[in-house]
This record gives C-alpha cells, structure tokens and sequence, in this order.
C-alpha cells in the first residue's frame, strides 16, 4: 500500500524515474491487479521512450494473457517482436498462446524460431520448445529437438525423461523404455 502511495505521487511529476512506472506494473500484476498494471506499463510506455519499448509491450502482452484477453495478447506480442524480433522470450510466449488458440502452424514456426535463434547450449530452451510441441501433437517433432539437445548434454535426466514419454505416447514401448531406464 505504501508502495503504491508513493507511486501515485510520483507519476506523472518530474521527480518519476521512468523506470518506476514498469516495475510498478510487474509488482502490480504480480499482486493480480490486472488492470492497474496495464496503466502503469501504457505509463511507462509514454515515459520511457523506445529504448524500453519492446520489453514493456511485451509485459503489457503478458498481463492481458493473465486476464485470458488473448486477442490484445497477440496484439502486444507482435508488436513487441515488431521492434524486437530477435527476443526469443517474447516468440516463445508468443509461441504458446498461439498454441492455445489453436493456431498449430504458427505457433510451430514461432516455437523452431526460437531454436534457431539460440546459442546452441540452452538446452532448457530446448526442452521448453519440445514440450510445448508435444502438447499440440507434434510428438515426432518434439523427439528430434530432445535428440539435438542430447548432443549437447549427453547425461540429462529430463531429456532422457521426457523421450520416454514421447516415445510411450506413440506406442513406442521398448523405445520409452530404454529412455526411463
């Protein structure tokens, strides 16, 4: 409450640090104040000049996807990869709510985007990217980016893990097996 107090008394003046709105906005949609936390983040959107500008519209993208407004979702998360298209974090949300909206083509084109746009030794990254395209069907798909990031750490357990079950799911019992053993 405190924190807020001094926010609202600091907006808008000379003395507000134009960080100050953005990580008022986080907080406030960390607190599920949804609708407060777009005001501040359009907030810091105005005061903060474009250097900030892709990162807060793509908060600005994650609140909405927080208050299931997924149309407005899209929306900032273009916008966001308009000026940024090269942020991985923001294809790979992108990525999922794509998924959730059932759209599998694209959301498959954002989630390989992000593979591309890697290091090669992220394999959470991986991972990450390979679940996500199991859970729209892509099971095959899935298993040839835990093999890629075999490569890279042949001793993980969750990549091991998870191939089991992606072998399971295609009935491929003796593959899964070996994978969990």
């Amino acid at each position: 409450e405190l924190a807020q107090k001094y926010y609202r008394a600091l907006k808008g003046s000379e003395q507000e640090p134009p960080e100050l709105s953005f990580v008022m906005g986080l907080w406030l949609r960390q607190n599920g104040s949804y609708e407060q936390a777009l005001d501040a983040l359009r907030w810091a959107l105005e005061v903060g000049g474009q250097s900030s500008s892709a990162q807060i519209l793509y908060e600005m993208a994650n609140t909405y996807v927080e208050l299931m407004q997924d149309k407005e979702a899209v929306i900032f998360y273009e916008r966001s990869l308009a000026l940024e298209p090269e942020a991985a974090e923001v294809r790979f949300a992108y990525g999922q709510l794509l998924g959730r909206l059932g759209q599998v083509e694209s959301a498959k084109a954002q989630l390989c985007q992000v593979l591309v746009m890697l290091d090669g030794n992220d394999v959470e990254t991986y991972i990450n990217v390979a679940v996500e395209l199991s859970e729209l069907g892509m099971g095959d798909l899935a298993i040839d980016i835990y093999y890629q990031a075999l490569l890279l750490e042949p001793d993980n357990y969750f990549l091991y893990s998870n191939l089991g079950v992606e072998f399971a799911e295609l009935g491929d019992f003796e593959s899964a097996l070996f994978c969990h053993l």
